[in-house]
């Protein structure tokens, strides 16, 4: 007997919900061939080639000038070992990676027929799924909280080059003393002693790539004293100085600076793979949507039809009751279909609920408007299926999952970081270097004061500045975390790379199970389908009323047609199923394998805002490319 099954029961576990949740991993484990041990120790560093550089050496030798070859190392490593696997797919069954043009046309009928039944005083309108993710990256809330992430990033860069940025300062006072005088000689008999005192200052300074802190300062002052020994008592002063501190040890070099903006890049782009991750998930959950919603509206045109069939039925027992049919075959066949109408409510909030879902994933306004029309898929599912090559879809996965990219760029960014932990684990010892030109006039003449500066020797400070802590202190225990953190890092990489075999092997698995699946669905169909057209072709000549044998095997017959329309029905709704299984199934795929942007002509691309209090900041969106790569 046909039943309209909630969505949940209608489609495998595996379409219905997201892959991590699909199967436990011990099941997926148990699931998956079994794979070669790969033997070998994780380089994470110095440790594999000893001891990490102690003393002064980690100044000259650390991680953040062997970051190239370590994790060039790394991802050599890393490719040895996914070569090393042993992995084996589910094949295709013989002759059986394509539908005939007979089975897709005549058995599968319901594809065609996916607008014919609304749920609502609405019109129906088709909407292909190409069309449906482009308005998803164009208007879906969750796709645009997403970007957000890349863009915050993104300042963290010009963040990083401001270190460099040259810097102007300026400052200005002027000051008035009056006290009481402790030595009238000095004042001239006068008891209070006064000074009046005007004073600039202005320059430029910066810190440059080495380390160094460098300022250029130009102050004038003037002051007037009533201090006998102050000859004038109104003089005017100009001082030029320059000044450069060089870290020797600690916060010194090239590389130890220049490694702030490597790794605001580097959290840039985990951040832009951390987007295009989402959008993939999000994207992906879009299509399991849409043929869940294929899947709905099937069942339901189906339902319709079956509701159709019986009724016929009825309508014929009917008229030709008191001629040779009975009653308790006009009850049975109005039992039947009143079971049938009330499996077509079910299918109606099926429809209708499968389709809010999509809506509330693409969020387009035109979508939600009032009185918009229903949705209604206009793709047809796949009728071919593509012979698995799992090696080759491994090494694809290793190299465009963006979480595999990730972790690499994580652990290139935890080799920067010791690195720089341990050039701040160092010693303190600053060069002090300043040089200075100085001069004076009378009264309130800067320019000559200035003028005057040049005719002199040049003033200098020449000097070292050393701090060593007794003991251990936060930077040990900082770089300490940092080599643990490296590790960590390392083993996060394996699991990611491990997880992303799995993952693959499983969606492919699926994506073979599915389509075996719907190749013997379809064979089961057609069987049904020619029994019940046997089984039909009797009742419309008169055999299923008489049964030629009396009342009894009219009713007989009567249950057989109805059992059989039932078979079909159900065989038609498990072939939809499959149908809707496997287009998620090679979906799935896709995203195992990092290429489901690609393979829907979608790309991510950065922007900067032109308009409103936003303008020139960073922006991230997906867009569609010339054509789709397959």
């Amino acid at each position: 007997m046909l039943a309209a099954l909630p969505l949940s029961a209608a489609l495998p576990l595996s379409a219905a919900l997201p892959l991590s949740a699909a199967l436990p991993l011990s099941a997926a484990l148990a699931q998956t061939a079994p794979s070669a041990p790969v033997v070998g120790p994780i380089d994470p560093g110095p440790r594999a080639r000893g001891e990490a550089p102690s003393g002064l050496a980690k100044r000259s030798r650390n991680q953040i000038g062997d970051a190239d070859a370590i994790t060039q190392r790394f991802e050599a490593f890393v490719d040895s070992a996914v070569a090393a696997r042993g992995l084996v797919a589910t094949p295709l069954e013989p002759g059986g990676s394509s539908l005939s043009p007979e089975v897709a046309g005549k058995l599968f009928w319901w594809e065609g027929k996916m607008g014919t039944v609304p749920t609502r005083d609405a019109p129906v309108a088709g909407i292909q799924l190409a069309d449906l993710l482009q308005r998803a990256t164009a208007t879906s809330l969750q796709i645009a909280t997403f970007a957000e992430l890349p863009a915050i990033r993104d300042t963290s860069i010009a963040e990083a080059r401001g270190r460099f940025t040259p810097e102007f300062y300026a400052e200005g006072k002027s000051t008035r003393r009056e006290d009481a005088t402790t030595a009238l000689y000095q004042t001239g008999g006068d008891p209070r002693l006064k000074e009046n005192e005007n004073s600039a200052e202005f320059g430029l300074r910066s810190r440059i790539q080495s380390g160094a802190q460098v300022s250029m300062s130009q102050r004038f002052s003037d002051l007037e004293s009533n201090i006998i020994t102050y000859v004038p008592d109104h003089q005017s002063r100009s001082r030029t100085t320059f000044s450069v501190v060089q870290p020797l040890l600690r916060d010194s070099g090239l590389e130890y600076n220049n490694s702030f903006e490597e790794l605001a890049e580097l959290e840039t782009e985990a951040a832009k793979l951390e987007f295009r991750r989402q959008v993939e998930s999000h994207l992906l959950e879009v299509t399991r949507t849409y043929w869940t919603l294929f899947l709905a509206r099937a069942n339901l045109v189906q339902q319709e039809r079956a509701v159709d069939s019986v009724s016929q039925i009825s309508r014929r027992i009917e008229d030709r009751k008191g001629v040779d049919s009975l009653e308790l075959q006009l009850n049975r066949a109005r039992a039947t279909e009143a079971e049938r109408k009330a499996g077509l409510v079910r299918a109606r909030n099926a429809v209708r609920n499968a389709e809010a879902r999509l809506r509330a994933l693409v969020n387009d306004p035109q979508m939600n408007a009032v009185g918009a029309a229903e949705i209604a898929p206009a793709d047809r599912p796949d009728a071919k299926a593509t012979p698995i090559d799992l090696t080759a879809d491994v090494a694809t996965a290793v190299k465009a999952r963006p979480e595999v990219r990730s972790v690499m760029i994580g652990y290139r960014a935890s080799l920067l970081r010791e690195g720089m932990a341990a050039n701040e684990s160092l010693p303190q010892l600053d060069l002090v270097l300043e040089g200075s030109l100085s001069g004076g006039r009378d009264g309130v003449a800067y320019g000559p004061a200035f003028s005057n500066a040049w005719y002199g020797m040049p003033g200098y400070v020449a000097g070292l500045r050393l701090a060593v802590p007794l003991g251990s202190d936060e930077r040990k225990a900082r770089y300490d975390r940092r080599r643990l953190e490296t590790w960590q890092q390392a083993m996060q990489a394996r699991t990611t790379i491990e997880t992303v075999i799995l993952e693959m092997e499983v969606t492919a698995n699926e994506y073979v199970a599915a389509w075996n699946d719907l190749m013997r669905r379809g064979e089961a169909l057609r069987l049904a389908t020619a029994d019940n057209e046997l089984l039909g072709n009797r009742y419309a000549s008169g055999l299923s009323l008489s049964g030629g044998g009396g009342a009894s095997d009219g009713i007989l017959y009567l249950d057989q047609l109805l059992a059989s329309q039932d078979r079909v029905a159900n065989a038609e709704l498990e072939v939809a199923s499959a149908q809707a299984t496997f287009q998620v199934a090679s979906a799935a795929r896709a995203r195992a394998r990092g290429t489901l942007l690609e393979e829907n002509g979608l790309t991510i691309v950065r922007e900067e805002s032109d308009s409103g209090a936003d303008r020139g900041l960073p922006r991230y969106r997906v867009v569609k490319t010339s054509a789709a790569v397959q």
